[in-house]
């Protein structure tokens, strides 16, 4: 007994120990850490003053010159002035038929980029603290709010952030430079970010929340200085800008990969560069030609939907012509339409690539699953064909907009008319999400069509493509089935283009 009473007094004293040495441990272990951490942060915002030092003192050295060029021209793409409609009488397809054609070539897919695609950040975990100490509570700032496509944002902001650019000039703005270089200004990027995070912004939607907010900042009498604020938020943000001026008017060059329409180009280094000013017309600009560290290029092809306030547009009735009981209202949120208005001109695949908000989705998908379930997969690839084909009315960009212009697809249910390419995109989409299908685009001389691969050969008009069967589905050849491609283009030379 005294034996036992010995032990069981040892593993308590044992444990005792080794429970105040895991605290100990612990608390050592946790101060390490926020010396590290605040060890880290310091070294961070020291690199970055030292940087933005390096960055203004080589602003006030002579800059470039180099010539403007007006904005590349929308590519012109004839399209059919009114749709084809199926003769009723046309003996249908018995056997696939493949396309007579040329070797289709594939438009040139973007080389993947080198740089790390950006993480999301995790959610902030309440720190412990070591020693709870009573702070004093700052002082709260104003709010300053803005409009960003509906949707109302804040930011901590009063009339101190705002300057002066006493004239238009590399010295000048170098000034600037150096005021902004500071701690104050690092927390205004701070909250950008934070917003972006909060909308879920792509790169161009960040783009426009860092013009809006310094727009609204410094007022239509300040543009100069509300483009040098923006453009310092970019930099800081890792995007890769150049600042230039003409005229008395600061311009703000974004780097890109992408091929850029509507906007005026500047080709620096084999890089082009598009101002964020439509005005310029082949203007002789003076550019600060200094790379900031870690810049990337702005991506504006991964189309991410922000998350914006909803303002539902007023619902239109969409009516199929052969199976009537697919007939729906729809509202698409108008904010978002704003949004993709003012979005650049990108190739057909990555409209494909973009969804449907979730509440389009949700209501159109519930409708659409509802009709095809228990379907097989050409079946209902019949019904999603004649949805897109006869709910729709037919009018060219031109008529409708006087300037060529693709559609995503929530514009597609939003906007009176579509064309041949806003429903081959939109039935590519419907395709791909509801039936799991591959697809394709089939871009002939004046017309936009997609191709299927149901996995299985159908009757109709196919073409072989990546060691896949695919089957013309053309959404604007009114009454016609999977498999049918329009007569007059069969022998048309064919653009294939891929969609991931």
């Amino acid at each position: 007994m005294k034996r036992l009473f010995i032990v069981i007094l040892l593993l308590t004293l044992s444990t005792t120990s080794f429970a105040q040495s895991f605290e100990d441990f612990k608390k050592q272990s946790l101060q390490e850490y926020y010396q590290y951490k605040q060890k880290s942060t310091v070294d961070f915002e020291d690199f970055r003053k030292k940087a933005n030092k390096e960055y203004a003192e080589y602003m006030r050295k002579t800059w470039d010159e180099f010539q403007s060029q007006p904005a590349r021209p929308i590519p012109e793409r004839p399209e059919p002035p009114t749709p084809v409609i199926k003769d009723p009488n046309t003996e249908p397809l018995k056997a696939p038929q493949p396309l007579i054609t040329p070797e289709p070539k594939s438009e040139p897919k973007p080389e993947p980029k080198l740089e790390p695609k950006p993480t999301p950040k995790p959610e902030p975990k309440p720190e412990p603290k070591l020693e709870p100490k009573p702070t004093p509570k700052p002082e709260p700032k104003p709010a300053f709010s803005f409009d960003y496509y509906g949707t109302v944002c804040s930011v901590n902001l009063d009339n101190s952030y705002r300057f002066k650019l006493s004239e238009v000039s590399n010295t000048a703005i170098a000034d600037v430079w150096d005021i902004i270089s500071s701690d104050k200004y690092f927390k205004l990027v701070e909250e950008v970010e934070e917003l972006r995070n909060k909308l879920s912004l792509c790169d161009w939607g960040y783009v426009k929340l860092t013009e809006f907010v310094t727009q609204a900042l410094f007022g239509a009498s300040s543009v100069n200085e509300a483009r040098i604020l923006q453009a310092f938020i970019l930099t800081q943000s890792g995007y890769k800008i150049r600042l230039a001026y003409c005229d008395n008017k600061v311009i703000v060059l974004l780097g890109s990969e992408s091929t850029i329409y509507q906007y005026p180009i500047v080709s620096i280094d084999d890089t082009e560069y598009f101002a964020l000013d439509t005005s310029l017309q082949g203007n002789n600009l003076y550019i600060h030609n200094r790379e900031f560290p870690r810049e990337r290029f702005c991506n504006l092809e991964k189309v991410i939907l922000p998350k914006l306030k909803s303002n539902l547009s007023k619902a239109r009735t969409l009516r199929t012509r052969k199976y009537p009981d697919i007939t729906f209202d729809i509202a698409v949120n108008k904010n978002l339409i704003d949004f993709y208005s003012d979005y650049p001109m990108i190739d057909w695949r990555y409209y494909v690539n973009t969804p449907l908000s979730d509440g389009t989705r949700n209501k159109l998908y519930n409708i659409l699953r509802s009709a095809i379930s228990s379907k097989s997969k050409t079946e209902a690839a019949n019904i999603l064909i004649n949805f897109v084909q006869t709910a729709f009315e037919y009018k060219t960009d031109q008529e409708q907009f006087g300037i060529e212009k693709p559609l995503f697809a929530e514009e597609t249910l939003f906007y009176p008319y579509s064309d041949c390419e806003d429903r081959a995109i939109l039935f590519a989409l419907l395709t791909k999400d509801l039936l799991g299908l591959d697809v394709i685009l089939l871009h002939y001389p004046n017309h936009l069509a997609t191709a299927v691969n149901f996995g299985h050969d159908i009757p109709g008009s196919y073409i072989d493509y990546n060691n896949k069967r695919y089957f013309v589905c053309d959404p604007t050849y009114i009454g016609a089935s999977i498999g049918e491609a329009m007569p007059h283009l069969e022998n048309s030379k064919i653009t294939i283009i891929e969609i991931e």
